[in-house]
């Protein structure tokens, strides 16, 4: 059974990123401002993606395009690893082993199950009203901005969608997380990559016990990474049609 979850947003991002306290250069109403109006930047590119009447492989890539523009993706591929980050190699992480998988083989196939997940669900957001930004709330450092939307195939239901988004170095904001019926998107991911490893630890001690020299982490790393492979390649072939929340 699917089960919606409230959580706190705020404990996502302390482990995502070290947020950015705004300049004093600006007030916070002008960031605020400022933050509404990159959300709304955001909503225009991915329903412009849903909404134009190209093959799938184009809004596919439209939407690639805004999350690699306005998400911070591989912070929050990096969030949904959790514990697990230790069986993968961190470059930038002096005490990170170099004989584990590298992060990147798991960032390639994490961003294409996002496209493909959420791309799945293209069809039924076609005749969806452009979302309206209702309010911004600043928190840690970065600001929750909620938007509305309505769904005329659904008895015109309202849908809040909260963008959480935070300043980058440099200028600007990124999306760090999207917040839906107060359903995280980034922690519900979390959690399933978390069940999918476990599987595949059990999997893997299985089979320790048949073969000698088993390194069963290694082992359980490389089906969790055949899995995540295998739950995009179903999307695209709409052989898996919903997006899973798991808690």
């Amino acid at each position: 059974m699917i089960k919606k979850i409230c959580i706190n947003t705020s404990l996502i991002v302390s482990f995502m990123l070290v947020a950015i306290t705004p300049s004093q250069a600006k007030s916070r109403a002008e960031y605020e401002s400022d933050a509404k109006a990159f959300v709304q930047k955001v909503i225009n590119k991915i329903y412009d993606a849903v909404q134009s009447d190209v093959p799938q492989d184009h809004k596919e890539e439209k939407f690639r395009k805004a999350l690699k523009e306005d998400f911070n993706l591989p912070a929050i591929a990096k969030f949904t690893l959790g514990a697990h980050q230790k069986n993968f190699y961190f470059p930038d992480n002096e005490k990170s082993n170099k004989n584990n998988p590298h992060f990147d083989e798991f960032y390639t196939r994490f961003e294409r199950l996002i496209v493909e997940m959420y791309a799945s669900q293209f069809g039924a957001y076609k005749d969806a009203q452009k979302p309206e930004i209702k309010s911004a709330k600043f928190i840690n450092g970065g600001f929750q901005v909620s938007s509305v939307a309505i769904n005329p195939k659904n008895n015109n239901a309202k849908v809040e969608v909260i963008w959480t988004a935070y300043p980058k170095k440099g200028g600007g904001f990124e999306v760090t997380d999207i917040i839906i019926a107060k359903i995280s998107l980034a922690l519900s991911q979390r959690r399933q990559f978390n069940s999918d490893f476990r599987s595949c630890k059990q999997k893997a001690q299985r089979n320790a016990k048949k073969t000698t020299g088993t390194n069963i982490n290694h082992e359980a790393t490389a089906c969790f990474l055949k899995t995540v492979a295998q739950a995009a390649d179903d999307y695209d072939k709409g052989t898996r049609t919903t997006v899973e929340i798991t808690k």
